[in-house]
């Protein structure tokens, strides 16, 4: 479950987030939930601090060679922000924004890996990806993805308008919300077991999305957090160097 304790941490935190599917036009709360994600944003700027966004945060991103989606162009001016403000921005792919291009590394300054992504933080061993395609009992989903991340499809896709482009990625995201897909359940018994198996090769913290749940668990050999959605649950983890804690964000949080 999601901590409520909403005290101050340190400065030089590291913060994590996932799911905010912004340019997801099926939200109905989809404005609402973007302004709060860009008031967490401005709480979290300031030098030292580190922020983890870890898939999804793009119902769909997309860079043609002159064009990028206009829908998202205030949430580049807000990231650019955070980076000039100090903090370290990275961005891993989700099942729905998972292509990068160098727009959002050299315009904006977000740092982007593939995934997983391991590195050291504070003196401690993370691993963190978006945890989707973990369930290899999912064989639709998997022959899915690797049709969608294959570099000649991506390369097809390119050469369409981006205003056909986009309205194919809306007409599919419309159409994904309602595929039957596995329970949040039997995706997070594959996720756990995928976060202990991690644990016991040495990571101190696995760090994933995707199922929009959050949870936790763990014990001494080491921790794992599922983080939950920017869409109704404002759910983020942040680790001050002590501690790694699940947190609701509310307007008014003195972060």
């Amino acid at each position: 479950m999601t901590a409520t304790d909403n005290s101050p941490v340190s400065a030089n935190a590291l913060y994590f987030i996932a799911d905010a599917h912004l340019g997801n036009r099926h939200h109905r709360q989809a404005t609402p939930s973007r302004e709060r994600l860009y008031a967490f944003w401005r709480s979290i700027g300031r030098p030292g601090n580190t922020l983890y966004i870890l898939g999804d945060l793009f119902d769909f991103w997309f860079e043609w060679p002159e064009a990028i989606p206009q829908r998202h162009f205030q949430t580049l001016v807000e990231l650019r922000r955070l980076v000039e403000a100090g903090v370290e921005v990275h961005l891993l792919p989700g099942n729905h924004d998972f292509h990068f291009g160098p727009v959002l590394r050299s315009e904006v300054g977000v740092q982007t890996h593939p995934e997983p992504h391991r590195f050291e933080w504070g003196g401690k061993r993370w691993l963190v990806r978006h945890g989707d395609g973990l369930n290899l009992d999912d064989h639709s989903y998997l022959r899915l993805k690797r049709v969608l991340r294959n570099p000649l499809n991506i390369a097809l896709y390119r050469l369409l308008p981006p205003a056909l482009g986009m309205a194919i990625a809306d007409f599919v995201s419309s159409r994904s919300s309602r595929r039957q897909t596995p329970p949040p359940s039997i995706q997070l018994q594959h996720m756990e077991r995928y976060a202990g198996r991690q644990l016991q090769e040495g990571i101190d913290f696995v760090v994933m999305g995707h199922i929009h749940y959050p949870t936790r668990g763990g014990a001494d050999q080491g921790q794992w957090v599922i983080l939950g959605d920017w869409i109704n649950q404002f759910s983020y983890a942040c680790f001050d160097g002590n501690a790694l804690q699940l947190k609701e964000f509310s307007p008014d949080d003195n972060l």
